[in-house]
């Protein structure tokens, strides 16, 4: 009790990759080989547990910090990898098109659309992964979300490209204009109305 997590170097027949992959996987960070066992080498591989260990810890806590900021965005932010797969939502997305938390991890992209988009999109989605060039609010066409009941919202979209030690992703910022949307349209429809006074005058 009252002991923190610590590095971990586990007990082996032998050694290979295989082997190094699976230690890794169980949660250690080196191992030693029974029959191999030196002082040089204890010292070295306890050195280099410690060292990665605490290396993994700042990066665990970096990711923390990074998800921990997404959640507390104000627009809704989706993260998303290569092959198109949604690998992080948050809150404000899961309100804006109505899905519960983690429903949309794992998920294509591209469901966010509405079918008749979808598949141009996935040439669009290629494209930005090849340029890696971010793009701010404003930037792109106007663009429609698709609302899990199926309904559609104008949304502007801004891209930020992120590469890690985990691969790419791109990291897209949504805000929904639909007030945007009804003000411009009333605005259209005042400045159609006071055309056609004034005509009417004339």
């Amino acid at each position: 009790a009252g002991i923190g997590p610590v590095p971990i170097v586990m007990l082996t027949g032998f050694g290979s990759d295989q082997v190094d992959r699976e230690v890794m996987q169980m949660g250690a960070q080196d191992y030693l080989v029974k029959g191999q066992i030196t002082e040089v080498v204890l010292r070295r591989t306890i050195r280099h547990a410690i060292e990665r260990y605490r290396l993994l810890t700042a990066l665990r806590e970096d990711e923390e910090r990074f998800r921990l900021a997404v959640e507390a965005a104000p627009t809704a932010m989706i993260m998303v990898n290569e092959e198109g797969k949604i690998s992080l939502a948050n809150s404000q997305t899961e309100q804006l098109l109505g899905y519960v938390a983690g429903e949309l991890v794992g998920e294509a992209v591209e469901v966010l659309l509405p079918e008749r988009f979808r598949d141009h999109h996935v040439g669009r989605r290629e494209d930005f992964f090849a340029s890696r060039e971010s793009r701010p609010f404003g930037t792109d066409r106007e663009l429609v979300a698709r609302h899990r009941d199926g309904s559609e919202i104008p949304v502007e979209i801004g891209l930020n490209f992120m590469h890690t030690r985990e691969g790419d992703f791109v990291l897209a910022s949504v805000l929904d204009i639909t007030e945007r949307k009804r003000a411009e349209a009333a605005h259209k429809l005042f400045l159609a109305a006071t055309s056609h006074d004034i005509r009417n005058s004339l």
